[in-house]
C-alpha cells in the first residue's frame, strides 16, 4: 500500500507538472500571438484617447499597426488621434490607409470627408460622403456633411435641403436645426434663424451652439437685453463650459457694462471648482482683449493652484513675450522644458527668446530642427518664417508661411503675417489679399482688420483706413488695440487732437497699455510738446503703479533732460517691479557711465549678461564701460564676445575695429571688421568714419579722402569728421584745404587728443 501511494503521489506530481507546462505554453502562445498583442496596444490606445491623453494614444495605435499593417480600425483610430493633435497630414494618411484596407469603413470615410472639407476640397469631400450614402442612405452624419459642403460652396438652398433630410433621419438631434439656423443667419433671414435655434434648444437645453448663435441674431437686431438673457441662459444650461461665460463677458464689455465681467468670471470659477481650465479661459479672454495686466494676474493665480499645469504656463510665456518681458518668459520656458524637454511650444518659445537676445543663427537652427522633428506641425513653420523675416529674408519667410498654411489651411495668423510681410515690401495689394483671406476665415478677426487698415494707410488711402477703424471702434468702443491704430491713422493725417483723444481712450480702457503710452509720447514730440511727457507719465503711473515699463519710460524722459538722479530712481523702481529686466539694467548702466561710476556700471551690466549670455547689447555696453575705464584689452574681449554670438552685430564690429585702429592693433583685421559693418549699414556715418580712418592709418589716403569729404558735406558741424578730413588733406598735400578744415575742427569742441594733433599739423603748415 505504501508503495502504491508513493507511486500514485509521484504520478500526481507528474500530471500536475504536465498541466503547468501546458498552461504556461498556452500563456506563452498567447503572448506570441500577434493578434493578442495588437489588441492589447489598441485597447491601451483607446483608454488613453478616452482620457484625452492623445500623444500617448498615438504611440499605442502606432504600435498596434506595426504588429498588423492591415488593421483598418487601427489606422482609423490613429487618424482620429492625429486630428486631436492637429497633425492634419498624418491624419489624412492614416484615414486613407484605413480605407485602402477596408473601403467600406464608414467612420473613416466620414472623418476623411470632414478633413477634406476643412481644407476646402469640397469635390473630394462630396465624393466620399456620397460613397457612404450608397452604403447607408440614412446615415445622419453623411447628410449633415453634405449640408456643410453646400454651405462652403455657398449653395444655401441645397444646404437647407440636406439639413432637412438629416433632421428627418434624427428628429430629436438639435444639430440639423442649428445648422439650418446658421444658413438663415447668413442669408439675413433672422425670424427663421431664431425659430431654428429655438427649436434646437427645445430639443436639447444644453446645446450650446444654438444659444450662442441666437445671441448673435439678437446682437444684429440691436436687442441687447435679449442677447444678454440668451447668454445667461446658455451659462445656466452649460455651467462648466467656458464659451457662454466668455461670450457674456464680451457682451458686457460691448454694452459698456464691464463692471459685470468680474462677477461673470467668479460664477464660472465657482461652477468649475476653480478648475485650471477656468483660469486658462479667463486669462485667454483678457489676453485677447489686450488687458495684459488682468490676464497675467489670473494666469498666475491658476499656476499657483496647479504648478504643474503647462497649458497655463505656455499662455503666461506668450503673454510675457507680448509684453517684451523676456526674463520672465525665459524663466517660465525653462520650467516648461525641464518638465517636457521635447515640447514643441517650449522649443518655439526658446527660439523666439534666442532671437530677441540677438542669437539669430541659433534661433533659426532651433526652429529648423523643430520643423525637421515635427514637419506636420504648422506652428514651427510659422515661427521659422518670422525668423527669416526678421533677418530680411522675405522670400524664405513667405515660403515658410506657405508651408504653415499647407499644414493648416485655417491658420489665420499665417495669412495675416504673410500680409504684413508683403506690406513691409511695399506690396499693398498682396497685403490686402492676405488680409481678405484671413477675414474669410473670421470676419471679426481684429489683427486682419488692422492689417487691412495699415495697408490702406501705406497706400496713402487714409480716408478708407480711418473709416474702417472708426467702424470697428464703434462696434468695439473699448478695444485698446483698435483705438491705438485709429490714433495712428489720425496722426498720419495731422489730426493730432483726435489722435490724442483716441490714445487717451485706449489708456482709459486699459491703463497698463504700454504701446498707447509710447504713441502718446511720440505725439507730444511731434507737436513740440515734450514738456508734457513727464507729467503725463506720472499721471498714468498713478493709475497703473505696477507697470514697470511706465517707470522705464519716465526714467528715459528724465534721462533726456539730464536729470540723472530722478532717472536713476525711476529705473530702480522699474527693476524692483521687474527684477529680471535686462533693459532696465542697461539703462542704469548709462547713468552710471554718465556719472563715471564705472564699477557700478560694470556690475549691473555683468548681472544682465549672467542672466542672458546671448544679450548682445549687454556685451556692447560692457565693452563701452571698459573703454571708458581705459581697459582696452577687456573692451576688445567684450566686443569679440558679441561678435562670436552674432557675426553681423554692427555696433561691436565698428567699435572693435576702432579700438584696433587706435591702439596699434591689427589694422588688417580692423579693416575687415569695418568693411563688414559697412556692408550691413552702408549709410551709417559713424561706420563710414571708422572705415575711412582705418584706411587713413593704412596709408590709403585717396580712399579715405572721398569718404571724409562726403561725411563733412552731410554733417558740416561734426568736429571729428572735420579733423579727420584735415589730417587726410594734409597727407595728400592739399595744405590750404587741410588748414581750413583743421581750424574749423578746432573752433568746435574737439577732444583734447585730437585737438593736440590738429595743432601740431597746423604748426607744420605755418612753418
Amino acid at each position: 500500500m505504501r508503495l502504491y501511494k508513493d507511486n500514485n503521489k509521484t504520478l500526481s506530481i507528474a500530471i500536475f507538472i504536465l498541466v503547468l507546462l501546458v498552461f504556461a505554453a498556452s500563456i506563452a502562445g498567447c503572448s506570441r500571438d500577434p493578434k493578442v498583442r495588437r489588441d492589447k496596444y489598441f485597447q491601451s490606445g483607446k483608454n488613453y484617447f478616452d482620457k484625452g491623453q492623445f500623444a500617448a494614444a498615438n504611440i499605442q495605435f502606432r504600435r498596434a499597426i506595426q504588429i498588423d499593417s492591415h488593421y483598418a480600425e487601427g489606422y482609423y483610430r490613429l487618424g482620429l488621434t492625429s486630428l486631436k493633435l492637429g497633425q492634419w497630414q498624418e491624419a489624412y494618411r492614416a484615414l486613407n490607409k484605413a480605407l485602402e484596407i477596408d473601403a467600406k469603413h464608414v467612420p473613416a470615410r466620414l472623418e476623411l470627408a470632414g478633413l477634406e472639407l476643412a481644407a476646402r476640397q469640397t469635390g473630394a469631400a462630396r465624393s466620399d460622403v456620397e460613397r457612404v450614402l450608397e452604403q447607408d442612405p440614412n446615415n445622419f452624419e453623411g447628410h449633415l456633411l453634405l449640408g456643410q459642403i453646400s454651405v462652403v460652396e455657398k449653395d444655401y438652398k441645397q444646404a437647407l435641403q440636406d439639413f432637412d433630410v438629416s433632421g428627418q433621419i434624427a428628429p430629436q438631434n438639435p444639430v440639423s436645426f442649428g445648422q439650418s439656423g446658421d444658413i438663415y443667419l447668413a442669408m439675413k433671414r433672422y425670424p427663421e434663424a431664431k425659430q431654428a435655434f429655438e427649436k434646437a434648444i427645445s430639443l436639447n437645453a444644453a446645446y450650446l451652439p444654438a444659444y450662442l448663435d441666437l445671441a448673435q441674431v439678437y446682437r444684429i437686431e440691436g436687442n441687447p437685453s435679449a442677447q444678454l438673457e440668451t447668454l445667461q441662459a446658455a451659462a445656466q444650461s452649460n455651467p462648466k463650459q467656458a464659451a457662454p461665460y466668455m461670450a457674456l463677458a464680451s457682451a458686457y464689455v460691448q454694452f459698456g457694462q464691464s463692471d459685470h465681467v468680474a462677477d461673470t468670471f467668479s460664477r464660472f470659477r465657482k461652477a468649475t471648482g476653480d478648475a485650471p481650465e477656468s483660469f486658462l479661459a479667463i486669462g485667454e479672454f483678457y489676453f485677447a482683449s489686450g488687458d495684459a495686466f488682468h490676464a497675467n494676474e489670473v494666469l498666475l493665480e491658476g499656476l499657483a493652484k496647479d504648478p504643474h499645469n503647462n497649458s497655463i504656463r505656455r499662455r503666461l510665456i506668450e503673454l510675457a513675450m507680448t509684453q517684451h518681458d523676456w526674463d520672465k518668459a525665459e524663466k517660465l520656458d525653462g520650467e516648461l522644458l525641464k518638465a517636457e524637454p521635447k515640447d514643441p511650444a517650449g522649443r518655439i518659445f526658446k527660439a523666439r527668446l534666442e532671437f530677441e537676445h540677438g542669437a539669430k543663427a541659433t534661433a533659426v537652427s532651433t526652429l529648423e530642427q523643430l520643423v525637421h522633428d515635427v514637419p506636420e506641425m504648422a506652428l514651427p513653420h510659422f515661427y521659422l518664417g518670422l525668423a527669416y523675416a526678421s533677418e530680411g529674408e522675405a522670400s524664405r519667410a513667405i515660403g515658410a508661411m506657405n508651408d504653415a498654411v499647407q499644414h493648416d489651411p485655417n491658420f489665420i495668423w499665417a495669412y495675416v503675417t504673410m500680409g504684413e510681410l508683403h506690406l513691409n515690401q511695399g506690396s499693398t495689394n498682396l497685403a490686402l489679399e492676405f488680409a481678405n483671406r484671413a477675414l474669410q476665415l473670421n470676419p471679426n478677426f481684429v489683427p486682419a482688420m488692422i492689417l487691412q487698415s495699415n495697408a490702406h494707410m501705406q497706400a496713402g488711402d487714409y480716408g478708407t483706413a480711418t473709416a474702417q477703424l472708426e467702424k470697428m471702434s464703434a462696434a468695439q468702443p473699448n478695444n485698446p488695440l483698435l483705438l491705438e491704430r485709429l490714433a495712428v491713422a489720425y496722426g498720419n493725417q495731422k489730426q493730432f487732437a483726435r489722435a490724442e483723444h483716441a490714445l487717451e481712450a485706449a489708456l482709459q480702457a486699459q491703463p497698463e497699455y504700454v504701446q498707447a503710452m509710447m504713441d502718446l509720447i511720440q505725439l507730444y514730440r511731434a507737436r513740440n510738446q515734450s514738456e508734457r511727457i513727464i507729467n503725463r507719465l506720472l499721471q498714468q503711473i498713478a493709475q497703473a503703479p505696477k507697470q514697470a515699463s511706465f517707470h522705464e519710460l519716465l526714467g528715459e524722459a528724465y534721462l533726456a533732460k539730464s536729470e540723472l538722479k530722478d532717472a536713476e530712481q525711476e529705473f530702480e523702481v522699474a527693476l524692483k517691479l521687474n527684477p529680471d529686466s535686462t533693459v532696465t539694467r542697461i539703462q542704469l548702466s548709462t547713468i552710471y557711465s554718465a556719472q563715471n561710476r564705472i564699477p557700478e556700471g560694470l556690475r549691473i551690466v555683468q548681472e544682465a549678461i549672467q542672466k542672458h549670455p546671448d544679450y548682445l547689447d549687454g556685451w556692447f555696453r560692457l565693452g563701452g564701460l571698459y573703454e571708458q575705464a581705459g581697459n582696452v584689452p577687456e573692451a576688445e574681449n567684450a566686443y569679440q564676445e558679441a561678435i562670436q554670438r552674432n557675426g553681423d552685430y554692427v555696433p561691436a564690429l565698428n567699435n572693435l575695429a576702432w579700438l584696433l585702429c587706435e591702439n596699434s592693433g591689427n589694422l588688417d583685421m580692423a579693416l575687415s571688421l569695418a568693411e563688414r559693418a559697412k556692408a550691413k549699414l552702408p549709410n551709417d556715418p559713424n561706420i563710414s568714419d571708422t572705415l575711412a580712418w582705418i584706411q587713413y592709418r593704412k596709408g590709403l589716403y585717396s580712399l579715405a579722402l572721398d569718404q571724409f569729404r562726403d561725411l563733412t558735406r552731410k554733417s558740416p558741424e561734426n568736429a571729428v569728421y572735420r579733423y579727420h578730413l584735415g589730417m587726410t588733406l594734409f597727407q595728400v598735400g592739399r595744405e590750404d584745404e587741410a588748414r581750413q578744415s583743421l581750424q574749423l575742427a578746432l573752433s568746435s569742441q574737439l577732444r583734447p587728443k585730437y585737438a593736440s594733433e590738429a595743432k601740431a599739423v597746423l604748426a607744420k603748415l605755418t612753418n
